[in-house]
């Protein structure tokens, strides 16, 4: 059964807020944890730290469905004591997961940016829909 995290969970999470917020597709607000990237600055970063885990984080990155503009593509990176180990490209209707092997790991930092800004407004809200990790069998 995997195991859920929220914003308490995070180690380090400047200007993310934990609520229900609506996404493209979905039929309820889902519970979230979100950020305003501006696409004029660096990324949104999240870091999280591990003593001694075994499993597999998993991130499901969106858009919400407020966000100023339908056109903007937003890139989730998953780096692994600075690695990168996943990257996935979200466009607005999207939902997409990126995955990283925590075995071994103490630190993942979850880094968004803005991929495609062709004057589109600044302030697109990122959302992670499900941060969790899944313990191996």
């Amino acid at each position: 059964m995997p195991r859920h995290l929220t914003l308490a969970d995070v180690f380090s999470a400047p200007d993310w807020r934990e609520g229900s917020i609506t996404v493209p597709k979905a039929s309820a607000p889902l519970q979230g944890i979100y950020t305003t990237v501006s696409g004029c600055s660096s990324p949104s970063r999240m870091e999280l730290r591990f003593a001694d885990q075994r499993g597999q984080l998993h991130v499901t990155g969106a858009q919400a469905l407020n966000s100023p503009s339908s056109a903007v593509v937003l890139e989730y990176r998953l780096l692994a004591d600075g690695r990168l180990v996943d990257t996935k490209t979200v466009r607005f209707n999207e939902r997409q997961l990126v995955k990283a092997d925590l075995t071994g790991v103490s630190s993942v930092i979850i880094e968004i940016k803005r991929v495609q800004i062709n004057g589109t407004p600044c302030g697109t809200t990122a959302v992670l829909t499900d941060l969790s990790i899944d313990p191996r069998p």
